[in-house]
């Protein structure tokens, strides 16, 4: 796929389906280097949530709960896009959200999906995916219930929605 950064935050997809709740991996043990790379990530994380939460109340809906499990979704898809240099909602492998929302063990009925590169921290991410319409319509969907987002390597964001089953 050719990615055009400017174009890139263009990109949205939203997954109607149902589904099958798989078995959580083994999260091993964290030092504590990686305990603080994980805390500022879960920062950013955050401030990204609070910003999508933001632009829902300015449209009169009901914020997203953060999920943890749709946070480790987002930053999985994150790692991988950085790592083998591809920028799809659909992986080279073939791997879709749904599936990588599935292996968390998350139990959806209703999956979205936003991806960004290239926006310098949490506020410039929402704001582009606000001023795209595919985004936005995932941002401010009222049947999503659930939300994790997640920074990778690249400044690669990915945002995960959800409805649980």
């Amino acid at each position: 796929m050719r990615t055009i950064p400017a174009l890139a935050a263009a990109l949205a997809l939203l997954l109607p389906a149902c589904v099958t709740q798989v078995a959580p991996g083994n999260a091993g043990r964290v030092d504590a280097g990686e305990q603080g790379e994980l805390a500022g990530q879960a920062r950013i994380a955050a401030d990204a949530e609070a910003g999508i939460n933001a632009a829902r109340a300015a449209a009169g809906l009901a914020p997203l709960a953060a999920d943890p499990r749709l946070r480790r979704a987002a930053a999985a898809h994150a790692a991988d896009m950085a790592a083998r240099g591809y920028f799809d909602h659909t992986s080279p492998s073939g791997t879709t959200p749904a599936d990588r929302v599935a292996a968390t063990g998350y139990d959806g009925c209703l999956i979205a999906e936003n991806i960004a590169r290239g926006q310098a921290d949490a506020a410039a991410v929402v704001q582009s995916w606000q001023n795209s319409p595919g985004h936005r319509a995932n941002n401010l969907n009222p049947q999503l219930t659930q939300l994790g987002v997640a920074e990778g390597a690249g400044k690669t964001w990915v945002a995960v929605f959800a409805r649980p089953c």
